[in-house]
């Protein structure tokens, strides 16, 4: 929707190929064991701490996610208007006004949320995804001083370089889990 009244070129390809990548990193960031896991911590419980995590869980903890895609979204409809050359701009300039902080702050806070979300289920914290907020922070000063192409092109490898680390560093953790999960249910 963001570029249906852009004419298709090279900048928009780029764009819409980013914003691709960056959904599927945070669609994998969610759906590979955290959901899954998530919902087996949920099932496990019962009575009122079942209904507590389910709470905070599904409403609170979810509500950050969904506002950084919705802010994500912002951000890359704003970019692809650089990218595109609506309203005067070029690819070549800089990102201002709310463009940057919604494409950074967007993933930011779906990150955040992901950092709550799994310190109210498992009781524990990812490193990486720490790390990636951090780096997400200090991005987004530098998308302010870089092309719009570029600020788009950082944070896409940013995102590819977060699920590289995580598939490195817990993935057999992750393998282990995803078996557990996958197993038929012991009567």
């Amino acid at each position: 929707m963001g570029v249906a009244d852009l004419p298709v070129s090279w900048p928009i390809i780029f764009g819409i190929v980013c914003g691709l990548i960056i959904a599927a990193a945070l669609w994998w960031a969610y759906f590979d064991v955290v959901a899954p896991t998530a919902e087996r911590v949920l099932h496990a419980a019962t009575g009122a701490r079942r209904a507590a995590l389910a709470r905070d869980s599904f409403t609170y903890l979810h509500l950050p996610m969904i506002a950084g895609i919705i802010l994500l979204a912002l951000g890359l409809k704003k970019t692809m208007n650089y990218l595109g050359g609506a309203d005067g701009h070029t690819p070549g300039e800089h990102l201002h006004g709310v463009g940057p902080y919604a494409l950074y702050g967007g993933v930011l806070l779906y990150v955040l949320g992901h950092i709550g979300f799994r310190l109210r289920n498992l009781g524990t914290v990812n490193g990486v995804r720490v790390a990636m907020a951090v780096v997400l922070v200090a991005l987004t000063p530098v998308a302010l001083l870089v092309p719009a192409w570029a600020a788009l092109g950082i944070l896409t490898a940013a995102c590819v370089l977060w699920i590289a680390v995580e598939v490195r560093v817990y993935g057999g953790a992750r393998r282990e889990i995803r078996e557990r999960i996958h197993a038929p249910a012991e009567h």
